[in-house]
Order: C-alpha cells, then structure tokens, then sequence
C-alpha cells in the first residue's frame, strides 16, 4: 500500500485489486474508528447494509478493519460515531456489539469493469429446516438480485436475506470482488 497523504484521521491510499483479467485501482479513505452496535431492527439487519448516525462524515461504501466492504445508510437510530451491524456482518469480523472498528470511506468504481457478469451464491437456511424444499431458483436469484444490487460482494462473503418469511445465509462463490448491478446474472447453488 502507498500512503499518498496525512494527517492523524484522513490518510488517502491507492491499493491494487487483483481481478481476474484487470488490475483495478480504488481510493480508501481513512476516516476513523467507530463502536460496534447491532443493526437498529431485525428489518434493517435482512438489507446487507450498515448503519451509520446521519451526523457521522461516511461516504456510501466503507471498508471495516481492512477486509470487508459494506454499502452505508444513515439511520436516526444509530448513535454517533457508531457503526450498526447485523450478526453475520460482525461474525466475518470476529467482533461484538462494544467492540472499536477501523471505519475507512472507499471508492468503488463504477464501471463495466467492476461489475459482476455473473455471480454464483451458495444458499442455505438460516434455521435448519429439512421438511422444506428449497424455493424456485430463478425467484430467489431476482430476489437476491434486487436486494444486493448496489452492493459490494467479495469473494466468501456471506450475507443474509429473507424472501418468503423465510431467512436465508448466502455465499458469495466468486474469485473476485465485484458491484451487484441490474443485469448481473445471479445463479443459486442449494
């Protein structure tokens, strides 16, 4: 990594994102550390975003502790200098509800590039229910779809949803990070 500026909060990096046939350069801010809360309600937990105070100065994507990156909404909610997760967001960080993360504002850019053709989700109950059969594939893939478009997914990333009253884990099975977008191609692995 290669520190371009200074100063004790805002540091500007250019980092290099190895994809499978482009070399891709993204900005990342750093801006600074926030307290770990829960999402402010289980609806908003089911959207794959994080909550931030509308107070707090943090651009609509964010990177957490170098590994992780999240699309961003402001919520009244959530305090200031707080960052709001659900549970699966704080599991792929190894962190609670209390705990001091690295909050930094990236740039994702938004061209053909970076957006994902097609993209393969593992998909499994969140509760165990082995009487179910799974739903119609191509309906949960437009679900998904329509949830996430606008996301970030990384290769392993895990996200929930809820489609028919019913929660589900998701598996990103991608080798690169790539946008959701509205003519990514979603395919479902059961």
């Amino acid at each position: 990594m290669h520190q371009l500026g200074n100063g004790p909060f805002i540091k500007t990096t250019v980092e290099s994102l190895s994809r499978k046939h482009a070399l891709e350069t993204r900005r990342v801010y750093e801006v600074s550390e926030m307290k770990i809360a829960n999402s402010p309600s289980q609806l908003e937990a089911m959207t794959g975003l994080v909550y931030v105070s509308p107070y707090n100065n943090v651009g609509p994507y964010v990177m957490l502790d170098d590994s992780e990156i999240y699309r961003v909404a402001p919520h009244a909610g959530v305090d200031v200098d707080t960052i709001a997760l659900n549970a699966i967001q704080r599991r792929l960080l190894v962190k609670f509800a209390g705990d001091d993360v690295n909050v930094s504002n990236i740039h994702i850019p938004m061209d053909k590039e970076f957006t994902f053709k097609n993209l393969t989700v593992k998909t499994e109950y969140v509760k165990s229910y082995p009487d179910h059969a799974f739903p119609d594939s191509a309906e949960l893939a437009n679900a998904f779809k329509t949830q996430f478009e606008g996301h970030v997914l990384q290769p392993e990333q895990k996200v929930i949803m809820q489609h028919n009253n019913e929660s589900f884990l998701l598996t990103v099975q991608s080798d690169m990070t790539g946008l959701v977008c509205n003519t990514t191609r979603v395919s479902i692995n059961f």
